[in-house]
């Protein structure tokens, strides 16, 4: 190996990938082994220059095309750039030539779960689980196996394969106070703690079970971030829990006999998951909302997680793209979004939009205006949830791969009746999800057009009569 090389192989070990890319340039002249090619592949594909790192993991594969280390390379970067079904004939290949290899399994079972494949990311998982060379891969597989079985709608078993995540995400203080975690005993005259797990969304998805544990116990208290407090506390939900308190996760928190993270607990509550039936969990006072002359629907626009790196990017929609609404006669349309993506509105797309991000402090605000609104309009993201859990008619936007609570291959979510799932049709594809959307609004509207034989209509079924009248002038559409 050439004393370049050499340096490329510790610098890129260490995390210096400029440094390691220099030696790499000099380092890869008259190159013949298929190494250096894969490992300058795998830099380049670190540093987001994808296309670049695909012809260097070719060279590799052209230098020796039975290298099992070359063909899993190519298949992981094809992977990065959503070619899934490439990337699964790759892995396949490595695989055959290195049976019981722990990454490559790992590889497949997530290419598998991008291409909706549940059994077989199922059986990759399970192999990567099995042929796992430390407790920290063992835990990580393990959680990775949760999500194909979560999204097949096998909740008992993914719910605890899910529990393996605290070997991958921070834990919050409560798991420092050294009371017992909670695993399905007796709560009669105990108190227990159940708190924060990962994001707001989930918090939002699984708060609705409070009310059956705390039949069970004599004090629940819920730890949350400071900005879900107001809505948690609000007294139209769960009003009859009088041994329910909310409090900041933040601060001095209650001793108590057990505690639960939020998306665990439940596990132990002999459940029927998804849940067959349905009433608004969450609501909120309506906000004073002004409308344009001639608005006859109001619209929430989110178009932009919280950021998560590359997962956040796929999930965001171009706000220009949900602008084509504003075309529309009779759309007004209001922006639920906040973070820095709600400066997006700055570069002119503001005449179009009105702004609400400055008067939501909290999330009883977003709340509050989201039930003045005909209809939220939603990436994957903690509005979205918000937005179900409160039976608002609202329409999810999801990427090609979405997360486990959405399933894959439907529109429609048991946890959420009144809600309307689009779905890339493609990687990166946001037209498709977008054009459905566009005709959905117009038959809301009651206009025919040609794309009404795409069949798009809000369905709020399993939503009380009621609470449907309230928010939709007393209509009611169905499939």
């Amino acid at each position: 190996m050439s004393t370049a090389l050499a340096a490329a192989y510790s610098r890129h070990v260490a995390g210096d990938l400029d440094g390691a890319l220099a030696y790499y340039t000099t380092g890869l002249r008259g190159a013949q082994r298929p190494e250096p090619w894969f490992s300058v592949a795998s830099l380049l594909s670190d540093r987001g220059q994808r296309e670049a790192a695909l012809v260097c993991a070719r060279k590799a594969l052209a230098a020796d095309p039975g290298h099992p280390d070359a063909l899993k390379n190519l298949g992981c970067i094809l992977y990065r750039m959503q070619r899934f079904a490439e990337a699964r004939m790759w892995l396949e290949a490595a695989i055959a030539l290195r049976p019981s290899d722990h990454e490559i399994a790992f590889n497949l079972g997530a290419t598998c779960y991008s291409l909706g494949e549940l059994a077989d990311a199922e059986r990759w998982f399970i192999e990567a689980v099995c042929t796992a060379p430390s407790d920290a891969h063992h835990a990580r597989a393990l959680t990775q196996l949760a999500y194909p079985i979560l999204a097949a709608g096998d909740y008992r078993r993914g719910l605890c394969a899910y529990e393996h995540r605290f070997a991958e995400i921070g834990r919050t203080q409560v798991w420092e106070l050294g009371i017992p975690e909670w695993q399905g005993e007796d709560l009669g005259a105990k108190h227990i703690l159940v708190h924060h797990d990962q994001g707001t969304g989930d918090d939002i998805q699984f708060v609705r079970f409070l009310g059956l544990l705390a039949e069970r116990a004599e004090h629940v208290t819920l730890a949350v971030p400071r900005d879900l407090l107001g809505l948690f506390r609000w007294p139209f939900w769960f009003p009859a829990l009088n041994n329910l308190k909310v409090v900041d996760i933040e601060g001095d928190l209650p001793t108590a006999d057990y505690h639960s993270a939020i998306c665990s607990y439940p596990r132990h509550l002999d459940l029927e998951l998804p849940p067959q039936q349905f009433s608004p969990y969450i609501a909120g006072s309506p906000a004073e909302l002004e409308k344009p002359p001639g608005t006859q629907l109001t619209i929430g626009l989110v178009w932009a997680p919280r950021p998560l790196g590359e997962i956040s990017a796929r999930r965001s929609v171009p706000l220009g793209l949900l602008l084509e609404l504003a075309a529309i006669p009779g759309v007004a349309l209001y922006s639920l979004q906040v973070g820095a993506a709600a400066r997006d509105l700055e570069a002119g797309p503001g005449v179009l939009v009105q702004d609400l991000s400055r008067q939501l402090r909290d999330w009883r605000d977003t709340a509050a205006y989201m039930t003045a609104l005909d209809l939220i309009v939603s990436v994957d993201s903690a509005p979205l949830h918000l937005a179900g859990a409160m039976g608002l008619p609202c329409v999810g936007l999801l990427p090609y791969v979405p997360c486990w609570r959405w399933g894959f291959h439907t529109d429609r979510t048991p946890w959420y009746p009144s809600m309307r799932l689009l779905r890339q049709a493609a990687p990166g594809d946001w037209r498709t999800p977008l054009h459905q959307l566009r005709n959905l609004v117009q038959q809301r509207l009651g206009r025919e057009t040609e794309e009404r034989s795409d069949g798009l209509d809000l369905c709020f079924s399993g939503v009380p009569a009621e609470h449907q009248r309230r928010h939709c002038g007393g209509e009611s559409l169905h499939a």
